[in-house]
């Protein structure tokens, strides 16, 4: 009985991390290789929040996978990393 409960508990954490993470086609950039959303720029912001309320808020940030995308950079190689 303990080898069949601790099974489906694993299964169950397999199951739920994998729907946790993030997934490039929920939100689109129409083909831009860099982008932010809310963009305070074009004048989007974040919802307004309450004192004392639960709170969420989703940022959507596109970054491009190789330099040569990126303007005036010398180098074309892969980008593997971005600091913000």
């Amino acid at each position: 009985m303990k080898h069949l409960f601790l099974s489906f508990a694993a299964l169950s954490v397999v199951a739920l991390s994998g729907s946790a993470q993030c997934s490039p086609d929920d939100f689109d950039f129409m083909g831009t290789p860099f982008g932010i959303s809310p963009d305070p720029q074009v004048g989007e912001t974040f919802v307004d929040g309450n004192l004392g309320q639960p709170y969420s808020e989703t940022i959507h940030v596109v970054i491009p996978a190789s330099l040569a995308d990126v303007p005036g950079s010398p180098v074309t190689s892969d980008l593997d990393s971005v600091i913000i």
